[in-house]
């Protein structure tokens, strides 16, 4: 049994996110919006395999305002599947400052302080900002746990508690997709593009509202049938599926030779529980090292340098053995000098 005053809630792995913040010309930091979902995490491992799940290059990153430092990837995904726990969706108004949290509102208390809300009531004036969190589970990530998108704009505020309301009437995690849909609105004769974050479930409301006994749930809904209940087979007459380890392990070598990164993406799952999982994301690291050379990308062959050379190599060694062995300082060095360091690595460094 559970300890009644203590709530339990879920182990947060990692967040999803919308934008990054990006310095400018002039050395400012700014926020940028993005079209895709960039995911952070402190589990380097976690984000090298969502990388692997959905593209992107995975690198380490530092918060803003410090903190431990983290890893992150901007996948090339606008769509993720996902499963949906009881009531995912909290929303306050809050004014956050370096201090924290310095307001939080249901739109009539401010809940710190237990009084009523301190901000005008024209929307326009407000300084709090409509604060809406959901919780999601990554349906093809392994872990225990869930990963939080966090927005501050309007139509994720009026449309994902709806969608919560309509969740909230299952006992168990729904399977669905969290989206981007890009809306596009016309104010005072100019035209803005923004993406919203959107949730859809694969169950039908008839099924939200008739429960599941706290399974996860999804697909057509079960006929109901005439007659006594079918009596139950033993769970030994039910065959577990065989996994061909040594065909998955050929099917790799197979795209690793002449495949592509969404090819690799298909066998993902067989990969994982084949335990095959590392020599998955050395294909995937080999594709994208091959992208950045043809593209000349020196942030992602600078990248797969940081991911080949030894764990225990700071970042200060790995540029004064890069400028000893190339001839010149990594900051100045072209696609080519960092392939040509690429191809040291492999002939130095033990796989």
């Amino acid at each position: 049994m559970p300890i009644i005053s203590l709530q339990r809630r879920a182990r947060e792995l990692g967040r999803i996110r919308m934008g990054q913040v990006v310095t400018s010309a002039n050395g400012k930091d700014r926020p940028s919006k993005l079209d895709r979902f960039r995911i952070t995490s402190q589990s380097k491992e976690l984000i090298e395999k969502v990388a692997a799940l959905y593209g992107g290059v995975a690198r380490q990153w530092t918060p803003q305002g410090g903190g431990p430092q983290q890893w992150e990837v901007i996948t090339e995904a606008t769509r993720l599947p996902v499963l949906v726990p009881p009531q995912p969706v909290s929303q306050w108004f809050e004014t956050w400052a370096g201090g924290g949290c310095q307001r939080r509102c249901d739109g009539v208390t401010e809940v710190l302080t237990d009084v009523p809300c301190l901000c005008d009531p024209d929307p326009q004036e407000r300084m709090c900002k409509p604060t809406t969190r959901l919780n999601v589970v990554l349906a093809e990530v392994e872990g225990i746990g869930v990963f939080r998108l966090e927005s501050h704009g309007y139509y994720a505020a009026t449309e994902l508690p709806s969608a919560a309301e309509l969740l909230a009437a299952s006992n168990g995690y729904i399977s669905g997709h969290l989206a981007l849909e890009e809306r596009i609105v016309k104010r005072e004769g100019k035209t803005h593009r923004f993406m919203v974050p959107t949730l859809d479930v694969g169950v039908t409301p008839a099924q939200l509202m008739a429960g599941n006994g706290g399974q996860a749930i999804g697909g057509p809904a079960p006929r109901e049938l005439s007659g006594p209940a079918p009596r139950a087979l033993p769970a030994a007459s039910v065959p577990e599926p065989v996994l061909d380890v040594d065909s998955v392990r050929s099917a790799l070598q197979t795209i690793a030779a002449g495949g592509t990164l969404d090819d690799l993406r298909a066998v993902w799952p067989q990969a994982k529980a084949a335990g095959l999982d590392e020599l998955a994301l050395k294909i995937a690291d080999e594709f994208k090292r091959k992208a950045a050379v043809s593209s000349g990308d020196v942030d992602e062959l600078w990248s797969q340098i940081m991911r080949t050379v030894p764990e225990d190599w700071s970042t200060s060694k790995v540029e004064g053995e890069f400028a000893e062995t190339v001839g010149v300082q990594a900051e100045e060095a072209t696609a080519e000098d960092m392939t040509r360091y690429l191809a040291h690595l492999a002939e130095e460094v033990p796989a």
